[in-house]
């Protein structure tokens, strides 16, 4: 399994106890291996680490279950050189961050899709 994340480095996913169902879009990192719970090995990835500089990104969409942050922190530089439309299941949890970091792009609120936001940059052309 690989996830989007601000770096690449191997992580410890927690999907759940034995014999229940799985955690699903629940589940999280650990820092601490604790026994009676489900632990899944997976490295994560940044967009930048895999889209060439030289690539045309039109779309970025999230879906990381609060884990927003991070993966877009990992595709900075692709949103950067693209400004992307953004469609994002949940805003990040630090504001602060996302307003000095995504909105200082340009980007606003287009519109709410059932459980998504879209957002694209006013500084972008591509769009008008």
């Amino acid at each position: 399994m690989l996830v989007l994340a601000s770096e690449a480095r191997p992580r410890t996913l927690c999907t759940g106890r034995p014999g229940k169902p799985a955690l699903g879009g629940a589940s999280r990192f650990v820092r601490i291996r604790r026994p009676g719970y489900v632990l899944e090995e997976v490295r994560t990835l940044a967009v930048d680490d895999i889209v060439p500089a030289d690539r045309k990104v039109t779309i970025i969409q999230l879906d990381v279950e609060g884990w927003e942050e991070h993966a877009l922190k990992g595709a900075l530089g692709t949103i950067r050189r693209n400004l992307p439309l953004l469609i994002l299941e949940n805003a990040p949890k630090d504001a602060v961050w996302f307003d000095k970091t995504i909105l200082k792009l340009g980007y606003q609120k287009m519109q709410r899709l059932p459980n998504n936001s879209v957002l694209r940059s006013l500084s972008d052309s591509q769009f008008s």
